[in-house]
């Protein structure tokens, strides 16, 4: 991304920086997967720009049964924007952009071999198509919370995101 100090990417005083615009991502399909890590579980490393605000970020949860969750973000460089799930028994690829993905790539590990599965998912819509429309089912059905995606798993992410800002000394 072209550095502008007026852009909210770059504004210091309007949250800006790529963990915030763009690390929440990776981040929420962790919690997603294995829920929220200790915060003494949570690595974290970030480059910083003129205005003070993260260029990049990486970060690595650890949590229990050997398992790990690996995130990065960046507004320094155009990245897949794809993300790769691991297990014992194979693989799920979400093309890019992940987070509204058409694409699903399912692999099978068979012994030496793999067997792959290709899943086409028409998206509807741009952006927040899907929260807007859960919002308004849960207005009409008068719900104060999602049932789907509750309050308490909103603050999990949250304070992960604030975890990782203390480990690499973003304070806003």
């Amino acid at each position: 991304m072209p550095f502008d100090r007026a852009s909210r990417v770059f504004d210091k005083n309007l949250g800006a920086g790529s963990l915030l615009d763009l690390g929440i991502y990776p981040a929420l399909l962790a919690l997603s997967f294995f829920g929220k890590p200790e915060a003494e579980n949570i690595c974290a490393a970030a480059t910083f720009t003129t205005t003070d605000v993260d260029e990049s970020c990486a970060f690595t949860f650890q949590y229990p049964r050997g398992r790990l969750a690996l995130g990065h973000s960046t507004i320094a460089a155009n990245t897949s924007l794809g993300a790769h799930l691991y297990g014992t028994e194979g693989t799920i690829f979400l093309h890019p952009r992940w987070h509204h993905t058409q694409k699903i790539t399912v692999s099978h590990y068979e012994g030496r071999q793999e067997s792959f599965r290709e899943l086409d998912i028409p998206y509807i819509g741009r952006g927040y198509f899907y929260e807007a429309a859960h919002v308004m089912q849960c207005l009409e059905n008068e719900l104060f919370e999602s049932e789907t995606l509750p309050l308490d798993f909103t603050l999990d992410l949250v304070e992960t995101l604030d975890a990782i800002r203390e480990k690499v000394g973003l304070v806003y």
